[in-house]
């Protein structure tokens, strides 16, 4: 009996123990683990200031049907423009090459001499074919043999002639040698085709085939092997079958091109679309890899009536708000006058240089209350992407405790935060042993390591400091034992 009870309390002495140490363990891991803090930050958040950031926004047509249609009356115009990025020039080849091998650079070196110190970028698009010049393809060019049509004065390149091609390659070789891979060169249209550059044979001209297009496409994937060439959609979709269609997107964009639509707000375009996008499809999946441009034509718009009210609010800034949001636009430019749109549509301007693109608000940071100086601590932070396009360029993500101690955090990306989504990222940090006990405030920054420039948050000025850190929270540092 008495070696029974012994037993019986010898298992609930053992019990009482194993329960004591498993309490001890408990309470010891939870007093190590600092208490967790989420902190909603939208709160901060400033969805009305303009975030002018790189490698988005809105283009300027500084040359565009000639050389002298759209300038600005001073470079003010241009600089007061919100989230202006780059300055987008359309010239013909008879423009760069009056004569056989003697180039003319200027229309080109001017405007980036100028205007790339200033922080804007330039595109391009070099056409053969224009209606305002008879020889958008220089006269020496028909004079060495190629083959063409004339018609409504201008004359149209029959794209697979032999000699066209051969002194087509050549030039574009002489530009590449000269701007591919340039830091301020955005991208380069494909060009050659169509009337204006624009791949479609209107009012006149001869078509060309799959097979030429693809050459075409072959010539210039060849040539600028730096710089992102863009593909008119009209190239591909303009009178033609749908599966000659497909065929041209498809190796189009096997050759790593992009694509832009010129339709919306064009007057008397007939569109499948509400939107005014004239071949949709071609953006659904092309955006999530690489930018897509929007030009739309408000000036003719204006004329008819097809633009009214204080931002388009009555009719027409529908119209454009869906073309940028169905096809995913993160440039986006208007043939208008830009002091006289500006000052008509203040506000849609605003919001355009907003959601073209990206646009990143951050949701909320999860922190420790609790840091030790000289142990590695777990924070993380919900982004929204409010923009209608992701990143596409691996922008870097810097936290700072204090004044002092900045850490690169290694494991974001931007370039995964979804276009209208959200994404949570988990970041380590290890704190020095140097960081006296005391609160500290935690700020981040990010930013743009080819141009140095810094990315926008859309959060309060007041949260920002002279060194564009935005303070998100704060934690408390205790000394390290």
């Amino acid at each position: 009996m008495t070696q029974k009870i012994m037993r019986s309390l010898f298992k609930a002495k053992r019990s009482f123990v194993y329960i004591f140490v498993i309490g001890v363990i408990f309470i010891g891991a939870s007093g190590f683990q600092d208490k967790i803090c989420m902190i909603d930050l939208r709160n901060l958040w400033d969805p009305v200031k303009v975030c002018a950031n790189p490698d988005k926004g809105w283009y300027h047509h500084y040359y565009d049907n000639g050389t002298r249609n759209y300038l600005t009356q001073s470079d003010a115009v241009l600089d007061s423009f919100p989230g202006m990025d780059h300055l987008y020039l359309r010239l013909s080849w008879a423009h760069f090459e009056p004569q056989e091998g003697q180039f003319d650079w200027h229309w080109i070196d001017d405007v980036v001499n100028h205007w790339f110190p200033k922080g804007y970028k330039i595109s391009l698009r070099i056409s053969c074919k224009e209606t305002e010049e008879t020889y958008a393809t220089p006269k020496w060019v028909v004079d060495a043999g190629a083959k063409g049509t004339i018609a409504m004065n201008m004359w149209c390149p029959y794209y697979d002639d032999p000699v066209f091609m051969a002194k087509l390659t050549a030039f574009h070789k002489a530009v590449a040698a000269r701007y591919d891979g340039k830091p301020w060169l955005s991208y380069v249209d494909l060009g050659a085709i169509g009337t204006w550059g624009e791949g479609h044979e209107y009012p006149a001209g001869n078509q060309p085939s799959v097979a030429t297009v693809k050459k075409i496409i072959d010539m210039y994937a060849a040539t600028y092997k730096k710089t992102l060439v863009v593909s008119l959609d009209d190239m591909a979709g303009y009178s033609r079958p749908q599966v000659d269609e497909e065929a041209i997107a498809q190796y189009s964009e096997s050759k790593g091109f992009s694509w832009r639509d010129d339709t919306p707000l064009v007057v008397g375009v007939p569109t499948p679309c509400p939107d005014g996008i004239m071949h949709p499809y071609l953006f659904e999946d092309v955006y999530k890899r690489l930018p897509t441009v929007l030009e739309a034509d408000q000036g003719s718009s204006n004329q008819v009536g097809a633009w009214l009210g204080q931002d388009g609010s009555r009719r027409g800034a529908d119209l454009l708000l869906c073309a940028m949001r169905t096809m995913h636009a993160t440039y986006i430019g208007v043939l208008a006058n830009k002091a006289t749109w500006l000052k008509e549509n203040p506000n849609l301007t605003r919001q355009i240089a907003n959601e073209c693109g990206y646009w990143f608000f951050p949701r909320s940071i999860t922190i420790p209350e609790n840091l030790t100086a000289k142990s590695t601590g777990t924070l993380k932070i919900v982004w929204e992407n409010h923009g209608v396009a992701p990143a596409y360029h691996p922008y870097v993500l810097e936290i700072r405790i204090g004044n002092t101690f900045v850490d690169t955090l290694k494991t974001s990306d931007c370039r995964t935060w979804p276009s209208k989504g959200s994404k949570e990222e988990s970041y380590t940090i290890t704190l020095p042993s140097g960081l006296s006990a005391g609160t500290y405030p935690v700020s981040v920054r990010l930013t743009d390591p080819r141009s140095g420039r810094n990315v926008e948050l859309a959060l309060k000025n007041n949260v920002r400091d002279a060194q564009r850190f935005y303070k998100l929270a704060n934690v408390n540092i205790t000394r390290s034992k």
